[in-house]
């Protein structure tokens, strides 16, 4: 650990530095352009203000990868236009670091909360997935725990650091807008993006961008299960089963209103390694009740590359276009340096 240290933090109408001794902070200055001043304010940093919105975003990170702030930064901008709180979910102190040096953000009321890993919900966590996959169901239930303790009415839970819609924040804010009205109508409890459900064949709901309705008791159930036994209704071996089966597990066997949403004709990207882990990393887009991979279907030939499009899946025609997206990546995608 450092003895000094000196964080230099852009923000959109100004820049600010963070002073840590020991890793604590001890002094903050703020410098914000306001028309043609400059308000200057010194202050000894507190705990992030409590959010006091309907809605809060929770913006979830851990990988350093050469996209990871790229896609952080776009869901900021999406969350700001939407004019919501955010909580930026990271447990590495690494990234956390990378975070505050290269985001550019809308204020200094900045929220980086680290994963909740109490008894109390660790034992719920080790009912609910894996070992492989207990340090990821962590990350989710902290955000049903501390909405909870936010009194919110609803939260976006996202997978900050590794998904993007290829539109403009503008665009993707109002598509965020239209999935709460309509969850909100229909009283949907879980209301998440196809990013596995058509490619598992309408089998699998999972976590990604997901919309969730914080006054359904989630705790009732996720607590309700004393051991890995729900497991077997998907798997001979209780191995590889994430957090994301339970909810599908609640969804089956509970009758619980969790849904799935696709947007016509969005170019949406799952990043990692494209051509190593090619079933896994994705550029998709659903377009005339298939889903379509470019990557696998028209690069490697592979049938997986167009799947039909789930019955369960909910659709959302905006008039998007081909060329909307194709213009967001141009524009917003670099193609120099890397910032990480």
């Amino acid at each position: 650990m450092q003895i000094f240290e000196k964080i230099k933090i852009k923000l959109k109408d100004g820049k600010s530095e963070l002073i840590k001794i020991f890793g604590i902070p001890v002094l903050q200055y703020d410098k914000i352009q306001v028309g043609n001043q400059s308000n200057i304010k010194y202050y000894i940093p507190t705990r992030p203000k409590k959010s006091k919105k309907n809605i809060v975003a929770y913006l979830k990170v851990n990988s350093i990868r050469n996209y990871t702030i790229l896609n952080l930064q776009n869901w900021i901008n999406i969350v700001e236009i939407l004019g919501y709180d955010y909580y930026i979910i990271c447990d590495n102190e690494k990234l956390k670091k990378i975070i505050l040096k290269e985001i550019v953000f809308p204020s200094t009321d900045i929220k980086i909360i680290k994963s909740i890993r109490n008894f109390k919900l660790r034992k719920i966590a080790n009912n609910l997935a894996d070992k492989t996959w207990t340090n990821a169901a962590l990350a989710h239930l902290t955000t049903f725990y501390h909405a909870k303790s936010l009194g919110v009415k609803a939260f976006w839970n996202i997978d900050a650091d590794d998904t993007t819609m290829l539109v403009t924040s503008t665009r993707a804010a109002e598509i965020l807008k239209t999935l709460e009205k309509y969850a909100d109508k229909k009283d949907i409890k879980l209301f998440s993006l196809d990013m596995w459900t058509s490619y598992t064949g309408g089998t699998h709901w999972t976590f990604g961008v997901t919309y969730t309705d914080n006054q359904f008791d989630w705790f009732k159930y996720f607590k309700k299960v004393k051991d890995l036994k729900w497991m077997y209704k998907y798997r001979a071996k209780p191995t590889l089963i994430n957090i994301d089966w339970f909810c599908t597990y609640l969804k089956d066997y509970e009758s619980i209103n969790i849904a799935t949403y696709y947007i016509e004709n969005l170019r949406f990207v799952h990043w990692d390694d494209f051509c190593c882990r090619r079933n896994y990393a994705n550029l998709c887009y659903w377009l005339n009740g298939n889903i379509y991979y470019p990557i696998l279907w028209d690069l490697f030939k592979d049938p997986k590359g167009k799947k039909t499009i789930a019955q369960n899946c909910i659709k959302f025609d905006l008039n998007i276009s081909e060329n909307e997206c194709s213009q967001f990546y141009k524009n917003y995608i670099p193609t120099g340096k890397p910032n990480i």
